[in-house]
C-alpha cells in the first residue's frame, strides 16, 4: 500500500499491466497474512468468502473515491496518496 500511495502522490504514469501487477503481488501477500490469521476453529470456506468480500466492498469503495476526487481535482488525488504514504510511515515508525 505505501508504495501504491506513493506512486500515486508522484503522478507516476504506469502501464496498465504493470500497475495489476503490483496491485495483484500486493493482494497476494496481504492476503496471506490475513489467511495466518485465521483461528483454527473458523470454517475457513465463510472466512475466505467473508475476507474477499470485505477487499471487493473496500476496492469498490477505493475506486469510487478515486474518480470522484479526480473529478475535482487531480491534485486532490496526488494529496491523498502522500497523506495515505505519511499514514504508512507513521504505523512503520511507531
Amino acid at each position: 500500500m505505501l508504495f501504491r500511495s506513493l506512486v500515486i502522490a508522484c503522478a507516476v504514469r504506469l502501464p496498465a499491466g504493470i500497475g495489476a501487477g503490483i496491485v495483484a503481488l500486493a493482494g497476494v501477500f496481504h492476503g496471506l497474512a490475513h489467511g495466518a490469521e485465521m483461528p483454527l476453529q473458523a470454517d475457513s470456506i465463510r472466512f475466505l468468502a467473508g475476507m474477499v468480500l470485505g477487499t471487493a466492498l473496500l476496492h469498490a469503495t477505493g475506486v469510487a473515491a478515486g474518480l470522484a476526487a479526480s473529478r475535482r481535482s487531480a491534485s486532490l488525488v496526488r494529496w491523498a496518496g502522500a497523506g495515505v504514504v505519511a499514514g504508512g510511515l507513521a504505523l512503520i515508525l511507531t
